[in-house]
């Protein structure tokens, strides 16, 4: 039996996301608690500076290795089964066992939420996983993915390429794209420099990002390169910031910001880049930093990868280059700065795009709606 006094709606539960990681809180989290349903969050995040209303945090220790990583998962495990709630979501690929433990000892509706390609992370980018057991090991997370997700029943897809993935297990896998929440501001001035937000690691494009750097340095142009401290792992950090200030490259980096303040971040920007990298993961990925910089009319310059073709192909003014190519992306933003006309087609084009066609919105409304008629039916 619940605790009724002490059960919330719906039970929010994070292992190793980044701190206030903007589809989990802000999407997720804060879009359930302003429609009206007490929400409790365990996250391996501090304390936020100013809670949100009708948000609880349950804040654990972040898991610094591989090896915690494991024992983390049981520990946010214990956590869930003392936070008695209506409905779980999840929203790790390490904690889906758990899930199912979770789920069969409390009875209750337990959601993965899911907005990875984990299968083929394992096998393209997981570099500690030795080669030749990288295959059979994708194969294995494939299948218990899909079997945990097939018991559980309950599955909120990111992207159409996840929900595909997931259907072969899941007969209904629920769209919710991972959109900008972020009200348009059709009342931003662009700054002047280019802007990158978002995850930092090799096929987040980490070398581009450093060879970006040297192209505006070595070309002598009065712009920097701005983007959000956001490091997949601390020897990426060392690495980066090792190299900026070798070379004295015009690149600053941002302190983590919360997603209340990417408004400010945003402001910096001329252009928005997306440089992901041609890995398997990253092909139908979709960076919902797209969407961040549409709603501020920023044009986009982006790595020419299907997933990321299939929106800017809706968005005239947005560039598309070669991954892997830094001075195509500084060509890009060159073209634009020195067409003021083509500019403002593309930044009205980029305002229009997040008005309609990539609005947060009806997602927020399929989300609330999914998880009222599962409060419904957990009773």
């Amino acid at each position: 039996m619940i605790d009724a006094e002490r059960a919330v709606d719906v039970c929010v539960i994070t292992t190793i996301h980044q701190p206030w990681d903007a589809r989990i809180y802000d999407r997720g989290a804060v879009t359930l608690a302003e429609a009206g349903m007490r929400v409790r969050l365990i996250a391996p995040w501090p304390a936020p500076e100013s809670p949100t209303p009708g948000i609880e945090l349950v804040s654990l220790e972040p898991a610094v290795s591989r090896t915690a990583r494991l024992l983390h998962s049981g520990r946010t495990f214990r956590a869930a089964l003392a936070s008695p709630a209506r409905v779980y979501v999840f929203h790790d690929l390490d904690f889906l066992p758990f899930a199912l433990l979770l789920h069969v000892l409390t009875g209750r509706p337990v959601v993965y939420d899911c907005h990875e390609n984990y299968p083929e992370e394992v096998r393209f980018q997981k570099d500690w996983i030795p080669r030749p057991l990288r295959r059979p090991a994708a194969w294995a997370v494939r299948l218990a993915e899909g079997g945990i997700a097939n018991r559980l029943g309950n599955v909120i897809a990111a992207a159409p390429s996840v929900r595909d993935r997931l259907r072969r297990f899941v007969a209904d896998p629920v769209l919710i794209r991972n959109l900008a929440r972020i009200a348009v501001r059709r009342d931003a001035v662009p700054g002047v420099n280019l802007l990158c937000i978002g995850s930092i690691t090799l096929s987040y494009g980490s070398a581009v990002l450093l060879a970006i750097g040297r192209e505006l340095r070595v070309r002598g142009i009065d712009a920097e390169l701005v983007i959000t401290e956001k490091f997949g792992d601390e020897s990426i950090r060392e690495e980066f910031l090792r190299c900026v200030h070798a070379e004295s490259l015009p690149v600053r980096i941002l302190p983590r910001v919360p997603a209340s303040r990417i408004g400010e971040v945003l402001a910096e920007g001329f252009v928005g880049l997306a440089v992901e990298q041609d890995y398997p993961a990253k092909r139908l990925a979709v960076p919902t930093k797209l969407f961040e910089y549409m709603s501020h009319g920023l044009p986009a310059i982006a790595s020419d990868l299907p997933g990321t073709r299939a929106i800017l192909d809706q968005v005239p003014g947005s560039v598309l280059v070669s991954p892997d190519s830094a001075s195509a992306y500084v060509d890009a933003f060159l073209r634009l700065r020195a067409d003021a006309a083509e500019y403002a087609r593309a930044r009205e084009a980029a305002f229009r795009a997040a008005e309609s066609t990539f609005a947060w919105e009806p997602e927020a409304a399929r989300l609330v709606q999914y998880f009222r008629a599962l409060l419904q039916s957990a009773g």
